[in-house]
Formats: C-alpha cells, sequence, structure tokens
C-alpha cells in the first residue's frame, strides 16, 4: 500500500506547488483520488479499467491470490512509477516557475 499512498502525496505535492492554499490542494489530490475510484466501479467504464489511476493503486489486492500475475502488478507498479514521476515534474516546474512573491 506505499506506492498507493506516495501516489497521493505526489498528486498532493503537485497541487502545492501552484499558487493555492495547502488544504486545498491537499482536498483536490483526495477527490481526484476518489473520483477516480467512483468511475472505475461504474458498469459503463468496465471496459478502460486500465486508464484510472485507482485501478493501479488497488493492484497490492493481487497479491492475495492463489496463482500472483506477477506481470499484472510489475505493470501496475511502472504505471505508478510513471504517475508519480510526472506528477513531480509538473509540481517542480510549476514550483520553479511561479513568483514567490505574490
Amino acid at each position: 500500500m506505499v506506492p498507493k499512498a506516495v501516489t497521493i502525496m505526489t498528486l498532493g505535492f503537485m497541487f502545492s506547488c501552484y499558487n493555492i492554499k495547502p488544504a486545498a490542494a491537499t482536498i483536490l489530490a483526495l477527490s481526484l483520488t476518489l473520483i477516480s475510484g467512483i468511475m472505475q466501479e461504474l458498469p459503463y467504464f468496465n471496459g478502460l479499467q486500465n486508464w484510472f489511476i485507482t485501478y493501479h493503486m488497488n493492484v497490492w489486492r493481487e497479491l492475495f491470490n492463489e496463482h500472483i500475475p506477477w506481470w499484472q502488478i510489475g505493470q501496475s507498479m511502472s504505471m505508478l512509477i510513471g504517475y508519480n514521476l510526472t506528477f513531480l515534474l509538473i509540481g517542480c516546474t510549476a514550483f520553479h516557475t511561479r513568483d514567490i512573491k505574490s
């Protein structure tokens, strides 16, 4: 569950690098995670499960299967690493371009 927490943390970090209040950045990160989770559970989006971030964040559940699908766990972990690096890069870029005095 550590990758799940790190993903939410980097998403919150990205939003906090913009000129918004820290509480708003936290609420925005948690809201996007909740919306992604709700949309993932809708039957209309069953074919698009791989596109939701919460699908990859919940891959730890596969460790309780009788036959562990290591390829699926590796694929989801690599997607989460990609998401985290993207959020970190966008956050650092936004922070460096932001005017601190305003």
